[in-house]
């Protein structure tokens, strides 16, 4: 069995992402867009939290595992099963180089 076999991407998972465009009067228009990732996966992360201003803050709660060629960048929005998922740092392949990208997440609804 293969590296990328045994993490079981098997499931579909949407991600969000908000492009603007100048409306040409010196405006911004907002476009959403929705792209599905068929081999991915979403586990939980064991709910680190760090302190930020004296405040207790989750800092991610799961993380996205997808194929190296997925194109998930930082600003986009993680939507699986019903819920919601903000990405909280930046999308890196660390597990094996070439085989999987790892993207931290926090959970918003």
């Amino acid at each position: 069995m293969s590296f990328i076999n045994s993490l079981n991407l098997i499931n579909a998972v949407g991600i969000v992402r908000e492009t603007m465009t100048s409306d040409g009067m010196g405006g911004f228009t907002a476009t959403t867009s929705t792209v599905t990732l068929g081999r991915a996966a979403i586990w939980s992360a064991g709910g680190s939290k760090s302190y930020l201003s004296d405040q207790l803050m989750a800092v991610s709660s799961h993380v996205l595992a997808c194929l190296p060629s997925a194109d998930v960048l930082y600003t986009d929005t993680v939507t699986y099963d019903g819920e919601r998922y903000e990405i909280t740092g930046h999308p890196d392949d660390i597990l094996q180089k070439g085989s999987v990208k790892i993207v931290p997440l926090k959970k918003v609804n």
